[in-house]
Order: structure tokens, then C-alpha cells, then sequence
């Protein structure tokens, strides 16, 4: 059954996943996303006419998750621009919006491929990565061992069948050491759960949480039930 939020257990943490693409840390009053890719449509309509309204809908989101978790904290897992020149770039009224949202809850940004420094003007602070208790966050799992980490980078999707519908969407995977994290931004594509680059993160175990309108839906993995998105 679909549901806005699902909570898992992740080594010793209560974690709420919801149906938006964001994770709400309650111990430590968190609210975690990644990805925003803000400042895409921008970026790509040097070269072709593209509409730009992907940041506005992005932080209009980020603001209505903010309300709802009403947390101390707000940390985004790198890509959060994407690139370096459109987050110095960034119009007034979109960094106007980050710092209003910034008068209600810290933010920590941390640094991604596409965002490997950021600039002061920003609220809040800006880190490679950060512990939580015993989970690191950071932008891209690297396979430490013994070591749970909550990452971003691949925006993961899935194509499964249920019981009355066909379902394409954004998921969260939940692996023994790794959460990886669907993209947040508005104008972002994804990665089959089935790429070579996210099977190291298929275990036996696995679970794929997929968001689709707002609704969550937790499924194990199985090669029978998922099929490719591409």
C-alpha cells in the first residue's frame, strides 16, 4: 500500500523516508535531500531555449518539506547547483528564498562533483562530508567498510510492476551500509537501479523504496519484479 512516508531502522537510527525524495532524521531533527541540481535550466539554455523555472519549483518544494518536518537542520548532499559558475550566479530571488528557509533551520552543504566549492554568500556552512551519530553523509558512496553512509550522486529510479499499475520513478535503495538518495531537483533524470554502477549496492536484502506522486512504495529487490527504465 502507497504511502507518503515509510520508516525504516538504519543502524541504530529511526529514519523517516518520504514519498517527495527526502529523509527526516528525527534524532537529530534533520532533514537531508540531494541532488537539487539547482540553476540546471540556466545553465543548459546557453545552448538550446529551455524554460528555467526547475530552481523556483525545486525550493518551493525544499520549503513545503521544511514546513512540514519543521527541522533544526538542513543538509544537502552535494549537486546542489550544477556547476560552479551558476551557484555564484544565482539570482537574488532564488537566494532570497534559500535565506528565508535559512531563518528557520541551519544548513550544511555539502560538496558534490558537480559543486566542489561553493560560494560564502550561501547560508550556513559548507563541508566534504559530516557524522551524525554513527552515519556518515556524503555525496557519493564510496564502499568504506563498516560504515553507514547516506549518500546522493546516482540518481536512482526503478520500473516496477504492482499488482494493478506499471510505476517508473525516483527511489531510494536501502542497502546493509549504504542509503542512497533520489535526485530532489526538479530537472534531473535518473539511473536504472539495474546499472552496473549501483550493482554493488544490490544485495540480497536490498530494498527499494520508490517515490511516485507524492506516495512511497517499499518493495524488496528482485530481478523478477524490476525491470529497466531505460
Amino acid at each position: 500500500m502507497a504511502k507518503s512516508v515509510t520508516n525504516i531502522q538504519f543502524h541504530g537510527e529511526q529514519i523517516e523516508l518520504y514519498g517527495d525524495g527526502t529523509i527526516f532524521l528525527s534524532s537529530h531533527n534533520a532533514l537531508i535531500v540531494s541532488d537539487l541540481h539547482l540553476e540546471k535550466g540556466a545553465a543548459l539554455s546557453q545552448g538550446a531555449p529551455l524554460p528555467q523555472f526547475d530552481t523556483m519549483d525545486t525550493l518551493k518544494r525544499l520549503a513545503k518539506a521544511q514546513a512540514r518536518s519543521q527541522p533544526d537542520l538542513i543538509i544537502c548532499l552535494g549537486d546542489s547547483f550544477h556547476n560552479i559558475s551558476r551557484a555564484f550566479q544565482m539570482p537574488p530571488s532564488h537566494l532570497e528564498s534559500l535565506n528565508e528557509m535559512a531563518g528557520k533551520s541551519d544548513f550544511v552543504w555539502i560538496t558534490g562533483n558537480h559543486d566542489n566549492y561553493l560560494p560564502e554568500r550561501l547560508p550556513g556552512i559548507v563541508k566534504a562530508e559530516l557524522n551524525l551519530g554513527r552515519i556518515r553523509l556524503c555525496h557519493e558512496a564510496d564502499g568504506l567498510p563498516m560504515t553507514p553512509t547516506i549518500s546522493g550522486h546516482y540518481h536512482p529510479k526503478a520500473r516496477v510492476k504492482l499488482r494493478a499499475r506499471r510505476l517508473s520513478a525516483p527511489c531510494f535503495i536501502q542497502s546493509s551500509l549504504d542509503l542512497i538518495m533520489p535526485s530532489f531537483g526538479s530537472y534531473t533524470g535518473g539511473l536504472s537501479i539495474l546499472d552496473k554502477a549501483l550493482q554493488p549496492f544490490i544485495e540480497t536484502h536490498t530494498m527499494i523504496h520508490l517515490c511516485h506522486d507524492k506516495a512511497i512504495y517499499s518493495l524488496p529487490f528482485s530481478p523478477t519484479h524490476f525491470k529497466s527504465s531505460n
